[in-house]
């Protein structure tokens, strides 16, 4: 949802843009604006103008003007931006048998891109600059690294280690400059895991949320380590969830045909969503923090609450 509140854009699978008008019924407007790359991850400007996309093969793209058909290419990455899948198949040899955070991720206030290499590491670019700023190496120990979310302005990153023997997962912040460790978060509530939850960080960098079991969500103070815990309704969950702009909201969509509204202090569910015909694969709320749309399939692609 766009910074008016009532223009609402979305991607297909084939690399189209829609333009929705959520003051009317109307159906979506085709922006005639199709990417032809297949596109990791992106994201919009805080105005709207402009949106920033990472394709699979390294490119990172700006669009902008009518419908965003102007294009420029801002930076090629030295190396293949992979797929959450394509690294658990063919690097970890795994196989996707769980949900994952996404191993890629934009900068929402600075000109920066966070991604997993071929070797497990994660390197850090800037287009703004023309290249690559950094590189935090995974050890020995290490069963993968996953980055979360910038902060600090870009500055910093903050990280996820899922590590061997017993399995775990600890939380850490890094300076992307110095290449070194600031701060560091192992989570209480769920000493052992089979995989590493789904965890997203609130606008005001304050709180982690994360989805640690089907049935539990657990918010953890980025300050004191401090850890709450919410029985919830989770199955089926393929993505962390959306804030509010306030921070105030979590939704988390799932495939299980639901939607579950969090509030986050205090820790309360505020409303499950259903009525779902299709599996629910995204979240967003308006820059008011009053509308939340959810992306389905079929016939209720877009639904607006």
């Amino acid at each position: 949802l766009l910074p008016d509140n009532k223009t609402l854009v979305s991607g297909s699978k084939n690399g189209e843009l829609l333009r929705w008008d959520t003051t009317t019924a109307a159906p979506a407007t085709r922006a005639n604006t199709t990417i032809p790359g297949e596109v990791m991850v992106w994201r919009f400007s805080r105005d709207g103008s402009t949106i920033v996309t990472v394709e699979s093969d390294g490119r990172i793209a700006e669009r902008r003007g009518e419908n965003y058909r102007d294009e420029k290419t801002l930076l090629q990455v030295g190396s293949k931006i992979w797929s959450a899948d394509k690294i658990n198949r063919e690097i970890l040899g795994q196989g996707l048998s769980h949900p994952t955070t996404g191993y890629t991720i934009l900068a929402g206030d600075s000109p920066r891109l966070a991604h997993v290499s071929a070797d497990g590491n994660i390197e850090v670019w800037d287009w703004e600059r023309g290249g690559r700023v950094g590189v935090i190496m995974a050890n020995q120990l290490d069963r993968r690294l996953t980055p979360l979310s910038f902060t600090a302005k870009g500055e910093k990153l903050l990280l996820s280690r899922l590590v061997r023997g017993p399995l775990r997962v600890i939380r850490e912040e890094w300076d992307v400059a110095t290449g070194r460790q600031t701060r560091s978060w192992q989570p209480e509530t769920s000493p052992q895991f089979t995989h590493e939850p789904l965890v997203t960080l609130s606008p005001d960098q304050k709180r982690f949320m994360a989805i640690a079991s089907s049935a539990a969500l657990v918010r953890t103070d980025m300050h004191t380590g401090s850890e709450t815990r919410l029985e919830l309704d989770l199955r089926g969950a393929v993505a962390p969830g959306s804030f509010s702009p306030d921070s105030s909201l979590l939704a988390v969509p799932t495939m299980n045909h639901l939607v579950q509204v969090v509030n986050v202090d205090p820790l309360s569910s505020v409303a499950t969503l259903s009525g779902f015909l299709t599996s629910v694969h995204s979240t967003a709320f308006s820059a008011n923090g009053r509308r939340l749309a959810t992306g389905s399939g079929g016939d209720e692609a877009m639904t607006l609450w």
